[in-house]
Parts: C-alpha cells; sequence; structure tokens
C-alpha cells in the first residue's frame, strides 16, 4: 500500500494516479514491479489521504559487506604525495 504524505513532503506534489499508472505501464513491459489492484484517488474518509493498494516483488538477495561470508580484503595502503618543502629566503 502506498499512501499520499498528509504531513511534510520531499516533493512539492504527489500525483498518486500518475504512479499508479506509471506502475502498471511497466508491468505491461515486462519489468518486476508489484501487480497494481486498486487506486482510491479522492475518498479520503478510508485513510484520511489518497492511496493505492499493491502485490509484492520478490527480489534478489543483495550481498552486503556484512553479510559476505567472507572478510572483506584489506584496502591498499594509501600513500600520501609529499611535496618538497621550500625555504623562505629573507
Amino acid at each position: 500500500m502506498r499512501i499520499e504524505p498528509t504531513g511534510y513532503q520531499v516533493f512539492p506534489e504527489y500525483d498518486m494516479r500518475r504512479q499508479f499508472d506509471c506502475m502498471r505501464l511497466l508491468a505491461s513491459a515486462d519489468l518486476p514491479v508489484p501487480r497494481m489492484y486498486w487506486l482510491e484517488p479522492d475518498d479520503r474518509t478510508v485513510l484520511g489521504a489518497p492511496f493505492y493498494v499493491m502485490g509484492r516483488v520478490a527480489a534478489p538477495r543483495r550481498q552486503t559487506p556484512w553479510a559476505m561470508p567472507r572478510p572483506m580484503p584489506e584496502p591498499a595502503p594509501v600513500t600520501r604525495a609529499t611535496r618538497p618543502s621550500r625555504r623562505l629566503s629573507s
């Protein structure tokens, strides 16, 4: 379920119909998007804001560094470029 924000909003506008239609179009292109079940764009009595209901998509599990079966290799040592010092002549 996706509900339009009612308080602080990151984006100035949330077009729930546009999001819903976009997800349906992506599904018709055989992309792994959730099935869109229904959109409630106007009735605010149900949840207090427009919303749509969608299914779930099984996503492949990402390998994260803390979940890898072996330790991560040590990074190469950083060498610092040295600049010859200049003596100020008086």
